[in-house]
């Protein structure tokens, strides 16, 4: 990112959140849009990883990340994280271990409300 819009909290604002997921050497990474008048930790303070929807749209999702509802209305996740090579790992598991995986978050891109 080049310049980050934080010098104004009167103004709302966009950010995009990008987050990585790892297990072992597999790696995958989605974007999600953050709205409102606030900027650093608290926008990433923001993100909960247990609370994303069935139908949430990521900004870009590298990993094919869904979270699914069973039959029984138990939420899991499922997503496609690749090493180095390219091999790809699927993973499917209950929602409530995503949180897991995720080994970093970082604010690439900030634009103020129009």
């Amino acid at each position: 990112m080049k310049k980050y819009e934080n010098l104004d909290n009167f103004k709302g604002r966009i950010h995009t959140v990008e987050v990585t997921l790892q297990e072992g050497e597999y790696k995958g990474t989605f974007k999600q849009k953050i709205g409102g008048n606030c900027f650093g930790k608290t926008i990433l303070d923001s993100i909960d990883i247990d609370e994303i929807p069935v139908d949430e749209q990521f900004e870009e999702n590298n990993c094919q990340l869904q979270i699914i509802e069973n039959d029984k209305g138990e939420y899991w996740y499922t997503c496609v994280l690749k090493d180095d090579e390219g091999n790809e790992s699927n993973i499917e598991e209950e929602a409530r271990y995503l949180q897991n995986l995720v080994v970093k978050l970082e604010i690439v891109d900030c634009k103020i409300e129009e």
